[in-house]
């Protein structure tokens, strides 16, 4: 049974950002949806709630339902729940797996990369209202202060995740990836993995479809040869002024002009679009000032090299002051393993504050620890020390002055910490 097919579908970690927009989707087509999370997730439950969706804490107390759908997160921390779901007798749906039957009914747009998935998704979503596509992002929107938009045409605009091998669950009709890079690593071993992943997504498009990719990175060129659609290079497009920061919004805007294109031709409506980008959640997002005048912001960069485009960003925007950046770590895995290329890019701030690890899906390794990057990052020439949690951050807001950027960035929940009085966008 397609998931389209039930009535009374049951969300687990529907809280989560892609699940959550997956629910949003299913009653903006008419289903009976149902929840369950154990952590507040304002940003994305209360949409729901406000729809009349039922939300529940009780891990124990499933009701009936057609269908079942869960967050990887649940897999990993609540696998009793999964198992319950599963002995009633009815279809249980991972998250990607239920976006993959969705996206069987539709014609798909796939945004794919390493980095800049999000951001590339939502100017699309902003680019091609004339075609009112139906969108999946995983953050907030600004503009429309949602994670997903109930459109009325045959197109799915979706943000598509490599890992687990994820994206292979949809049924692309037209693909864009951003770039390539090693990233998680506690499933690809290597980037030859990674590269066979996007290969097998890449060979999934029909001959009537379309590929854009920077024919000029590293492992796109590869890639375009396995293509069996015309192929369209982003690095030829022009972008045009945003109101966003940083060369690599440049890039995501050129991957999403170049897309826009490739779903509808030339349209003067995707230059004004993206003009008017406002951002979205956790993506250079500006959170407030403090008491003393520091100005906060807030970013999802938890990979070497999206932290390193973003404090180079900061730099520019802000030549004058002083960058403060405090940093969650997210998973053991990728901060052993990236240990060195974290302790590089977060060096280029002037100072450093490192949280706990945010251990997600994993089991602390015994040796992975927030103070072993902040040794590393002191060797490297930077300035940093550990903190423990929202009352050390809070701590630091309040050492910080007019003269001060402060930056929270990473995976985890970092961003709840900041104190409510600097706070201007969360809700």
């Amino acid at each position: 049974m397609n998931i389209l097919e039930a009535n009374k579908i049951h969300c687990i970690g529907i809280g989560g950002a892609g699940v959550s927009a997956l629910a949003g989707l299913l009653v903006g087509l008419g289903k009976e949806v149902t929840g369950t999370e154990d952590n507040e997730s304002p940003r994305t439950l209360n949409p729901l709630k406000k729809k009349g969706v039922s939300v529940i804490s009780e891990k124990d107390k499933l009701p009936e339902a057609d269908a079942f759908v869960y967050s990887d997160a649940w897999l990993t921390n609540h696998p009793e729940v999964l198992e319950e779901a599963k002995k009633r007798g009815v279809p249980v749906y991972s998250y990607f797996e239920a976006l993959g039957e969705v996206s069987k009914k539709y014609k798909t747009i796939a945004i794919a990369g390493t980095h800049g998935k999000t951001t590339t998704t939502a100017m699309l979503a902003r680019m091609l209202k004339n075609i009112n596509p139906t969108v999946i992002v995983g953050s907030i929107m600004r503009d429309t202060d949602t994670n997903v938009l109930i459109g009325e045409s045959e197109y799915l605009l979706v943000e598509a995740c490599e890992y687990n091998d994820h994206f292979l669950h949809l049924s692309p009709t037209i693909l864009a990836i951003t770039n390539i890079e090693l990233d998680h690593i506690d499933y690809f071993k290597d980037i030859d993995q990674l590269v066979g992943s996007y290969k097998k997504l890449v060979e999934k498009l029909p001959e009537d479809g379309a590929l854009i990719l920077n024919k000029a990175g590293k492992y796109e060129q590869a890639l375009s040869e396995h293509a069996k659609c015309k192929v369209i290079d982003y690095a030829e497009v022009e972008a045009p002024t945003l109101l966003i920061p940083g060369e690599f919004n440049i890039e995501n805007a050129k991957t999403a002009m170049a897309t826009a294109i490739a779903v509808e031709g030339e349209n003067e409506s995707h230059k004004e679009g993206l003009e008017s980008f406002p951002g979205t959640w956790r993506r250079f997002e500006f959170k407030g000032k403090t008491n003393e005048g520091a100005l906060v912001y807030d970013d999802y960069a938890h990979h070497p090299t999206a932290i390193e485009k973003t404090v180079a960003a900061v730099k520019k925007h802000f030549p004058s002051k002083e960058i403060v950046v405090a940093f969650h770590p997210h998973l053991y895995s990728r901060t052993r393993d990236f240990m060195d290329g974290f302790a590089e890019s977060l060096a280029l701030a002037d100072k450093v504050y490192v949280a706990p690890i945010f251990a997600a899906r994993e089991e602390f390794d015994g040796v992975t620890t927030n103070k072993a990057l902040v040794e590393k990052i002191n060797e490297v020439g930077g300035c940093a020390e550990t903190i423990d949690g929202k009352e050390g951050l809070q701590s630091v807001v309040e050492e910080c002055g007019k003269d001060t950027v402060l930056f929270t960035m990473g995976a985890g929940d970092i961003y709840t910490w900041v104190p409510e009085y600097v706070s201007v966008n969360f809700s």
